[in-house]
């Protein structure tokens, strides 16, 4: 019914445009204005129908009735479809003929304007796309955006299937558009028995996946093919810049691991050599003066030994650490631990090598649990009380406090040694940076603040550091005690 009724409108149309000039020729009739001149009138009146219904047979209709109703109602004799005057013949061919040119003028006119709008609509669509496929970081984030795009645009279905290898796509049609890089399926000479439509998406060196259009009972125009050739033309060079970025970003590790491996080494080779020709020197000196050494000097020359070898071992476990998180193998092992008795370990293993420096724990209120990898803690307390020793006064104070706040844990590890520049505090979590102020006997590699900032992330925490009033430094550990599943 609805069908039926659109099809009618464009006749109401043309009744109306009919009736209404008509009426206004009487009207012109009346000022006895030579009839000639009322030819113009239906004239325009057929060409404002053609506007209108867009229809070339229905501006032919209306020119016939607008000769027979001119003839009947404004030549003599009047009312009647007698034709007395010969002259009116050829001047209604003329008007056959002039409707004919303009309403063929008229009607390319329109299809010109649709083609122009429907291209303004396409390049307008083909931008956002474009635009859009600039902001999609990964493959499936580039066919998901062209998928949803496509749909909106042309209103079909359509899927984006990549590939870089013709096995992963399925025999038959899609195989053939990928490999001779061809269009084909419904409407395309090569298998146009199938219900869809096969798009190669081409860069410039290979095919890299296919589009399946499923136009239903569509029937795609050449200019909406164009415009997804040219989309798809558009995703093939988001896919390949994606690829380059990664080659880029691949490349750029590749030199960082490069650069990585090169301060290693260059680090090692330096930070060995001292602790090592120490030893080396002392077991030569005890081997060839150990009958006639004091006891009190061999104790000392042992002590210093001692304290070369701990520092190495505490070298070759920053760097073992290193390592895993370069190789992203650090694995964390958590249970439930008393995080005083941990800073108490962290200390007595640390207490022998403290000098003239004191350390002051202040201990929680009570006794308090958290879940974490004890090891690894334990490590982190050591790097930094290490950290102090090195970079502080002979005789600066240590205080490490610990808190808790509803469900995190705060360690605060504060000195009065001297502090740091602002512009080097900035770097102090960054690998490989040293500074060789206070009384730094052993520079080391610069991994041990690192190291302690990915283990603490890896808790979930956060550790930060910066100046405090007593001119120091304050190391600031924040982490998650367990108890946030427990409260939930």
């Amino acid at each position: 019914m609805k069908k039926k009724i659109k099809a009618c409108i464009p006749f109401g149309k043309s009744i109306f445009i009919l009736l209404l000039s008509t009426l206004f020729a009487f009207m012109l009739a009346e000022f006895h204005l030579q009839v000639e001149n009322i030819f113009l009138i239906y004239m325009i009146a057929v060409i404002i129908i053609m506007i209108e219904t867009k229809s070339f047979m229905i501006g032919g209709i209306s020119a016939v009735f607008c000769i027979l109703a001119f003839n009947f109602l404004f030549t003599e004799p009047r009312f009647t479809f007698q034709i007395d005057n010969l002259n009116y013949y050829v001047s209604f061919f003329i008007f056959l003929f002039a409707i004919f040119i303009a309403g063929n003028l008229t009607i390319r006119l329109q299809k010109q304007i649709q083609i122009a709008q429907k291209n303004e609509k396409m390049t307008s669509a083909l931008y956002k796309v474009s635009r859009g496929l600039l902001y999609q970081n990964t493959p499936s984030e580039i066919c998901h955006f062209t998928e949803k795009h496509m749909k909106e645009i042309l209103n079909v279905k359509i899927s984006i299937l990549l590939s870089h290898t013709k096995e992963e796509i399925p025999e038959g049609a899609k195989r053939y558009c990928y490999e001779n890089g061809i269009p084909c399926g419904k409407t395309f000479p090569h298998f146009a028995t199938e219900e869809e439509m096969y798009f190669p998406i081409l860069s410039e060196k290979q095919t890299v996946g296919i589009a399946i259009v499923y136009p239903g009972n569509h029937v795609l125009h050449f200019e909406e093919i164009q415009f997804i050739e040219t989309v798809l033309t558009q995703v093939a060079l988001a896919i390949e810049h994606d690829h380059f970025n990664q080659l880029k970003e691949q490349a750029k590790l590749d030199i960082e691991r490069e650069k990585l491996k090169t301060n290693l080494l260059r680090s090692i080779s330096h930070d060995l050599r001292t602790p090592l020709t120490s030893i080396r020197g002392g077991t030569e000196f005890l081997k060839e003066n150990l009958e006639i050494l004091p006891t009190t000097t061999m104790r000392n020359l042992l002590d210093n030994m001692e304290n070369d070898i701990s520092w190495l071992i505490r070298l070759i476990e920053n760097l073992l650490n290193m390592t895993k998180i370069q190789d992203k193998t650090l694995t964390i092992h958590k249970k439930s631990e008393i995080i005083d008795d941990l800073i108490s370990e962290a200390v007595s293993k640390m207490i022998k090598y403290k000098g003239k420096h004191e350390i002051i724990i202040q201990p929680t209120e009570q006794i308090e649990f958290i879940q974490v990898d004890s090891h690894l803690l334990v490590q982190v307390f050591i790097n930094i009380i290490d950290n102090a020793f090195k970079h502080t006064r002979e005789d600066s104070k240590i205080v490490i406090t610990t808190k808790k706040r509803d469900t995190r844990m705060l360690i605060e590890i504060a000195d009065d040694g001297g502090g740091m520049d602002e512009t080097q505090l900035v770097h102090i979590f960054e690998s490989f940076f040293t500074t060789s102020v206070g009384n730094d006997l052993h520079r080391g590699l610069g991994l041990g603040l690192a190291i302690c900032q990915t283990i603490i992330q890896a808790h979930s925490g956060i550790l930060t550091v910066k100046n405090n009033e007593k001119g120091g430094l304050t190391f600031l550990i924040s982490l998650p005690t367990g108890d946030e599943h427990i409260n939930e």
